[in-house]
């Protein structure tokens, strides 16, 4: 296996202060929001009518039936279930998600002993698309946003990568426990164009990480951004509810609880949504800061947002944050470099060339979270976050 080891949470210290202020403010978010249902059943005219049926959670003012949608619009999660699970599995993941503000499309296809992985692959898909293009119809009329990221468990996490890989409409894909597919889901990895988590429990015995969640996560070389999280002593079926068909095929096992895998979970997910879903610039520090202030989590990441921090630094930059324009200003010692800015996708924003004196420079960018880097020669020298809000 293979990893971007530049960028690892060894110094955990630093964010403990940070990791427990999102712990609490997580207890209170659940705490607060009610969970509204409804029911979609969607059609699918490219395979010949086919029906995708769909258990809606969102945040409303009651948890009942056909509640009306409360603090939206909302963000989309469509999710998929493991082998022989359905929906009503992951009521306590889709509780949490809606207590940070999403909407959780869990997808009810693909429930029988002989599942078309493909077929659920394209259903994630297909849900994805609609939703982002065209919006939901009855009670969510009008809340959703143009932003979907597709996720999914074992089974569903595999297909999940099927979905990604035919370039649906989403902004990213998280993964509990992924297992391998028929077609495989790891010989399509490479077409995934979008940001990647991988949740992994080290004690995994029903899809061991070695040969099925490691192989997934490197499939993914295309991705712009990819982050494997292994919760150390974590199960296979934690993700889910206590006490469903999953728990049989783990009998015996004495790692971490359901509440504390979903926690964790939950923990790492909800962030991760937060800053590619949402363009929320401080989502990022706070994925960084729970997974450090965690000793049950081992988090490595390989992204375009990897920081290398040089000493001594040459760069100033001003005032960071900002929520207007910001100054950079970089003295190189005689030696002329390039700087450019990147955003949480790699995707480049401004370059410009720096004559190896002083140079200053006025940097203008909607809201969201960015990173300058200097480089030499094509060497990465010197690179700092920058914050717009």
């Amino acid at each position: 296996m293979h990893f971007d080891t530049s960028y690892l949470f060894a110094m955990k210290r630093s964010h403990v202060f940070f990791g427990l202020i999102a712990m609490c403010c997580w207890t209170v978010l659940q705490a607060q929001q009610p969970v509204g249902t409804t029911n979609w059943l969607l059609i699918d005219d490219t395979r010949g009518g086919r029906e995708i049926a769909c258990d809606v959670r969102y945040p409303g003012v009651s948890a009942t039936s056909e509640a009306t949608p409360d603090n939206g619009p909302f963000p989309l999660v469509v999710f998929g279930h493991g082998f022989l699970m359905g929906p009503q599995d992951y009521d306590d993941l889709a509780a949490g998600l809606v207590h940070a503000g999403y909407v959780v499309a869990l997808v009810a296809t693909e429930q029988t002993f002989a599942p078309s992985h493909q077929n659920f692959g394209l259903d994630l898909a297909f849900v994805a698309n609609e939703m982002v293009q065209n919006g939901a119809s009855g009670i969510l009329e009008g809340w959703l946003q143009p932003h979907a990221a597709i996720a999914g468990h074992s089974m569903g996490g595999g297909a999940t990568w099927l979905a990604a890989a035919t370039n649906p409409m989403i902004d990213a894909v998280v993964v509990f426990a992924p297992a391998e597919t028929n077609p495989s889901a790891v010989a399509v990895g490479e077409n995934i164009q979008v940001p990647v988590l991988v949740v992994s429990g080290s004690a995994d015995g029903v899809t061991p990480p070695d040969t099925q969640h490691f192989p997934l996560y490197n499939s993914t070389t295309g991705a712009p951004c990819r982050a494997f999280a292994s919760l150390l002593d974590g199960g296979h079926c934690g993700f889910a509810d206590q006490g469903t068909i999953c728990d049989i095929g783990e009998l015996g096992f004495s790692g971490l609880t359901h509440a504390e895998q979903l926690q964790l979970s939950l923990g790492l997910m909800v962030p991760w949504l937060d800053a590619f879903l949402r363009d929320d610039p401080l989502a990022w520090g706070e994925f960084e800061a729970y997974a450090a202030a965690s000793d049950d989590v081992i988090l490595e990441l390989d992204c375009a947002l990897s920081i290398r921090p040089q000493t001594p630094l040459n760069l100033q930059v001003y005032p960071n944050p900002t929520s207007n324009s910001m100054t950079l200003r970089w003295v190189g010692s005689g030696q002329k470099a390039e700087a450019q800015v990147v955003d949480l996708l790699g995707r480049v924003h401004q370059t410009w060339a720096l004559d190896g004196a002083s140079d200053s420079h006025a940097l203008e960018l909607k809201p969201g979270l960015y990173v300058l880097n200097i480089s030499q020669q094509g060497k990465p020298i010197e690179s700092v976050q920058l914050i717009f809000h």
